[in-house]
């Protein structure tokens, strides 16, 4: 048992690490924007600034706002609201990639780290 939770722990942490891919549809946003990169109505670095945040894998949550602000922009067709509800999302949920704020790497698990906890169930 004690050798089941070392393995199931260490690919849990494996997962973890493991590169994620970058979602198709924040692929199809960043190709926009590059061609927004020589428009005279958005500031350069701000472009370039976006495009950095869409090179990192997003979450789920931050897929889902980013589709919101691109129907927004499909409506209107106004690159720079693109270009700024990106930014907004990068300030919102942080830089792609950064880790919780104090957050370390996990220490490897060891078997000196578990405990037995044992439940006495009583029934009538």
């Amino acid at each position: 048992m004690i050798a089941n939770i070392l393995e199931t722990h260490e690919a849990q942490q494996g997962v973890k690490r493991a590169p994620r891919t970058i979602d198709a549809f924040q692929q199809t946003v960043a190709t926009t924007l590059q061609g927004f990169i020589s428009h005279p109505a958005v500031d350069r670095r701000e472009v370039l600034a976006a495009l950095k945040y869409l090179q990192t894998p997003l979450t789920g949550a931050q897929i889902k706002d980013l589709r919101k602000a691109y129907q927004e922009y499909d409506a209107s067709r106004a690159p720079g609201a693109l270009v700024d509800s990106v930014l907004n999302l990068m300030q919102r949920y942080g830089q792609a990639g950064d880790s919780a704020p104090g957050a370390a790497p996990a220490a490897r698990l060891t078997i000196d780290d578990l405990r037995l906890v044992c439940f006495d169930v009583l029934s009538s």
